[in-house]
Formats: structure tokens, C-alpha cells, sequence
């Protein structure tokens, strides 16, 4: 996991970078322990379950699944996330051209967030960009990338993909989105090729194109990125990039005091608000039903370690998220839901890494895609505490996907 070495980085102290407690490392150690327990495990009994309770191979040939997208579905998805994010891109796009860096509008949009329009118009158009149109973005960007390598190579779904990719953005002045796309590629370009290795060997068509494609995308992609980098954070690059990937246990430690502080106890309402918020935040807005009581004060804290700053340094620079996925657990059960909670997170990334190996097709790359990108950001937060991932994560295994039985003989 790459927090141990984020856990190097925060032992350097660079910039004045204040120390937390002993107690908080030994959280780490334990949660690191339990995650590689847990993925280990699953990948034992996968193993012994498959021998002993598995179908025989020739039931397996027989009923072999194949998922392929709902096109129209996804298409049209596609057309209505782009008209969204291209009219909330557009003042975003009059800044630039204003000659405004991306740090101004990130500073911007985070300061008319805050302000909320009461009218009915605005409150539904919010509440379809958290239900749909953030998380369905999202979607079109992982279906549209593994499917152009796992499924019929559509290029006309690559375009969206890669067109919401640019417009969420610059629209939200953000560079998740293309991270996002990068580590799509890459995991739909290594698992084509081990598809044309191990079971269409003889399909080498276009090899040569493909990988120089391949290449300039990833060139390309990342001098996106590292332009977006330098235009909002400026000379304080290394500085800021140091940070980003060292805060983690200082952070951590300032917010399980105030955890403390609150004797609040989450049980399972922290690591999974994701999910709850998503149905919860429906049942508020149509049927006008108020949070629960215990609910909301977990949500209220998860959403204070977004918008409170914290000092992070002995010269005063500030920081807000960023707490860990170590944290939600903390909140959950303290050491106890730590253990769980990362033993349960390792069955969890070792079961997709199986079925998209044992399994190749787009529904299970699609899914460890999603699972890979997820586990890059446990130095922020747990993934399935975001209600974007969270949905995204539904939409994915419920209808974005149709099943095709194979009849082989």
C-alpha cells in the first residue's frame, strides 16, 4: 500500500510539517496489517473454494458470462453530462481566457459552493448533478476507456469519455477526473494485452498502432496534468506536492481528536456514507424526511474535515481533508473498526483483482478499474465514504452492463 510511503514522507518534516502522536502510527501499522491480511485470505479460500465447490470445467465453458455495455444507456448518459458540465465549464473557461490561473478558480468555486439557491429550479438541478450527472460523468469515463480495449474498441464513447474528462475539470478546476482517465487507460491497455496472450492469441492486427497510440495518450495526458499542476499552485510546487503525500498522519491525528472530543462512534456510518447518503439525500428532497439524528452528526463531521482548514506546519500553512481512509474506520469503531474495516477493504480489492483475472471481460476490469482508482486516494479518504464513488460503484454493477451467455462447445 502506497501509504507506507507516505508514512516515509511525513517522517522527513519538510516545511515545518508537525509530528503526531505516537498512537496514530501504530493505527496505521495495524490498518496495513489487517488490509494485507484480508487480501491474503480471500485469495487463499478463492483458491480452495474453486476446487472444491467450483463448476466443473466443461459446466464452465458452457454457461460462460460475457457483459457487454447498454450502449444506449451509456450514450445517452453521455450526451446529458456533457450539456451539465459544459454550462458549469463555461465561467471557468471565461476566467482562462481572462487570463486567471486554475488556482483562482479551485479558490472560487470552492467559496460559491457554499452558497446555496434556495429556488426550486436550482434544487433540483443540484440534486440531479449529485444523483446523475457527477457520478453518471464518471461512469461514461471508466465504461467508455475499458470498453475502446475490453469490448468493440468504440470511439465515439472514447470521445465522451475523454471530452467529460476535460470539461468536469476545468469546470470544477480540478485534476481528478484526468488522474482518473490515466489510470483507466492504463489498466484497459494491460488487461487487453494479457486478453490477446491468453485467449485471442491470434489476433495481432493493428499491434503496432495501438501501443504508439497508447503511448501518446499517456504523454499527453500526463503534460495535461502537469500543466494543470503548475498553474494553480505555481512556485510552490514541490512544496505542495510534498505535502499532499506527507499530511496524512498529522491530519489524522488533529481529527481523531476531535473525534474523541465528540465520543461519537460511527459503526459503519462513516466508511459506507456513500451508500446511505445517496438514498438518504433522495428520501430529504422529495419526501422531505430529515436526516437521522445519530447519521447526521457523522455526516456533519466527515463534511468539517473538507471545509475546516487546519495548520500543518510550524509556518502556518493550512490544509483541509486529506485525513486517510484510516480515519473513517477510526470514526467507525476506533482500533476495532480500523482492523475490520481494512481486513474487510482487503477481501474486497483481492475478490475484484480475481474475477478480472480469472474472469476477463469489461464488467470485471471495469470494476477493478473503479477499485484501483478508489484504493489511490485512501491517503484522502475511503472511497466508499463519497457519495460520487459510492453511486458510480451502483451504477456500475446494476445497469450499466448486460449479460451475453457464450455457448461454446
Amino acid at each position: 500500500m502506497h501509504l507506507d510511503f507516505v508514512v516515509w514522507l511525513e517522517s522527513l518534516h519538510l516545511f515545518g510539517l508537525l509530528h503526531a502522536d505516537a498512537r496514530i502510527y501504530r493505527y496505521i501499522f495495524f490498518g496495513t496489517m489487517a488490509f494485507n491480511a484480508g487480501y491474503f485470505v480471500c485469495a487463499v479460500f478463492r483458491k480452495k473454494y474453486k476446487i472444491k465447490f467450483g463448476l466443473s470445467r466443461e459446466k464452465e465453458q458452457i454457461n460462460k458470462k460475457n457483459y457487454v455495455p447498454r450502449y444506449y444507456f451509456i450514450y445517452i448518459l453521455a450526451i446529458v453530462c456533457i450539456i451539465y458540465f459544459s454550462i458549469k465549464a463555461l465561467p471557468s473557461m471565461t476566467y482562462l481566457i481572462e487570463g486567471r490561473d486554475l488556482g483562482e478558480i479551485r479558490a472560487m468555486i470552492q467559496n460559491q459552493s457554499g452558497n446555496i439557491n434556495e429556488d426550486i429550479v436550482h434544487k433540483v438541478i443540484n440534486s440531479c448533478a449529485v444523483i446523475i450527472f457527477i457520478p453518471g460523468a464518471a461512469l461514461v469515463q471508466l465504461v467508455g476507456i475499458i470498453n475502446f480495449w475490453m469490448g468493440k474498441k468504440d470511439k465515439t464513447l472514447l470521445i465522451f469519455s475523454v471530452v467529460l474528462a476535460l470539461l468536469s475539470s476545468i469546470a470544477e478546476g480540478g485534476r481528478t477526473s484526468i488522474v482518473n482517465m490515466l489510470f483507466y487507460m492504463i489498466i484497459g491497455y494491460v488487461f487487453s494485452k494479457h486478453k490477446i496472450k491468453h485467449i485471442i492469441n491470434s489476433v495481432r492486427q493493428n499491434k503496432k498502432g495501438n501501443h504508439i497510440s497508447f503511448v501518446m495518450f499517456i504523454l499527453s495526458t500526463f503534460a495535461f496534468i502537469t500543466w494543470f499542476t503548475m498553474s494553480r499552485v505555481g512556485n510552490s510546487l514541490y512544496k505542495n506536492l510534498y505535502l499532499y503525500f506527507s499530511m496524512q498522519p498529522y491530519m489524522f491525528h488533529i481529527w481523531a481528536k476531535r473525534v474523541d472530543s465528540l465520543k461519537l462512534f460511527g459503526y459503519g456510518e462513516a466508511s459506507l456514507n456513500g451508500f446511505s447518503f445517496a438514498f438518504l439525500y433522495i428520501f430529504k428532497n422529495t419526501l422531505n424526511i430529515d436526516f437521522p439524528a445519530h447519521w447526521k452528526k457523522v455526516y456533519d463531521l466527515i463534511r468539517l474535515t473538507d471545509s475546516e482548514w487546519q495548520v500543518i506546519t510550524n509556518i502556518n500553512t493550512h490544509a483541509n481533508a486529506y485525513v486517510s481512509t484510516f480515519w473513517f474506520f477510526y470514526l467507525d469503531g476506533r482500533l476495532f473498526g480500523i482492523v475490520i474495516g481494512m481486513f474487510a477493504y482487503g477481501i474486497y480489492m483481492a475478490h475484484t483483482y480475481i474475477e478480472a483475472v480469472k474472469n476477463t471481460n469489461c464488467k470485471t476490469v471495469c470494476i477493478f478499474a473503479l477499485a484501483i482508482q478508489g484504493m489511490f486516494y485512501i491517503f484522502i479518504r475511503f472511497p466508499f465514504s463519497n457519495i460520487y464513488y459510492a453511486i458510480t460503484y451502483m451504477m456500475l454493477i446494476s445497469f450499466a452492463f448486460k449479460t451475453e451467455i457464450r455457448q461454446t462447445e
